[in-house]
């Protein structure tokens, strides 16, 4: 049953987060139902505003209690974070995936062994999916690396790019799962004999003036030869 509601409420979430459209307020069946709900990023954030709006009209229409844990992107807080929900126990966990799995495996056992349900959304886990399926474990987001075949493929055409031409990527190749998309950029460009010449930095710093600085600098050593600049860095 509680699997059920999970689904339930993750799929309201997208529904509503995608149409900003409200829900009848008398149907409250999951009254009691505790939930600890990842939007990702910060409160008002472009991206993260929207999942959370989702978020918040499923929880009014289905009438569990959910607390919200914003984590500004940075996986090494999300961990942290995915810790102190579980010692609230709850009866279910929303997390973001992009920690991966190697740093989230050993939590998520901890969380299914007290009962608690856990799912993903965003970055996949399927190593952990394949797991704990069966216990209400699931995913909501994109195929990152099919994603990552379609940007490579929508850039290169509005840009005009043709077999020989030079592009850049910034992504996050480092990342285990997170880091899929900017990796089927290359099979896209190989397919294509693109010149690919990606930067790679790290999830937490990605935002940072750092990240910017290091990419622009590299972009300005290769602004000889590139002809366009393909950003993936969600």
């Amino acid at each position: 049953m509680k699997k059920k509601w999970l689904v339930l409420f993750l799929v309201v979430a997208i529904v509503a987060g995608l149409t900003s459209s409200g829900f009848a307020a008398d149907k409250k069946h999951f009254a009691g139902i505790r939930v600890v709900f990842f939007p990702g990023g910060n409160p008002g954030g472009p991206f993260a505003s929207v999942v959370y709006r989702g978020a918040k009209a499923a929880e009014e229409d289905l009438g569990c209690n959910v607390q919200y844990i914003w984590s500004g992107w940075n996986p090494d807080k999300m961990v942290a974070q995915f810790k102190d929900a579980i010692a609230l126990r709850p009866d279910a966990i929303c997390i973001m995936g992009h920690p991966g799995v190697v740093a989230f495996a050993p939590l998520v056992d901890q969380a299914e062994a007290r009962g608690i349900i856990v799912t993903s959304q965003n970055t996949s886990l399927p190593a952990i999916e394949d797991k704990y399926k069966a216990d209400g474990f699931g995913y909501v987001g994109q195929e990152l690396y099919p994603s990552g075949v379609m940007l490579a493929k929508g850039a290169a055409q509005r840009a005009g790019l043709k077999r020989g031409d030079k592009a850049m990527v910034w992504g996050l190749i480092a990342q285990e799962t997170r880091g899929l998309r900017s990796k089927g950029i290359p099979r896209y460009s190989r397919f294509y004999r693109l010149c690919i010449r990606q930067s790679r930095c790290q999830a937490h710093h990605h935002r940072s003036r750092r990240a910017y600085r290091n990419c622009r600098n590299l972009y300005e050593s290769f602004a000889q030869e590139a002809r366009r600049y393909i950003h993936c860095r969600l």
